[in-house]
């Protein structure tokens, strides 16, 4: 599954982040990538925030049927 980083808003803008990970939610790197945004995030003003991860389903809905 290919999961990828939707980035930080801070003062209202959203900024991108190019992290994308082929793998499953319970990988360490996506932890460690977490990690790194709550750590940049941290040392901020405080106006800034992580939108989480976004992984892309597959045509047919939530249910998995194609």
């Amino acid at each position: 599954m290919i999961i990828t980083c939707r980035g930080s808003r801070r003062g209202g803008v959203a900024e991108p982040c190019g992290f994308v990970h082929d793998g499953a939610w319970g990988d360490p790197e996506l932890s460690e990538h977490e990690a790194h945004h709550w750590r940049e995030d941290a040392g901020r003003d405080g106006g800034s925030f992580w939108l989480g991860f976004h992984a892309p389903q597959r045509m047919g809905g939530r249910d998995g049927k194609i």
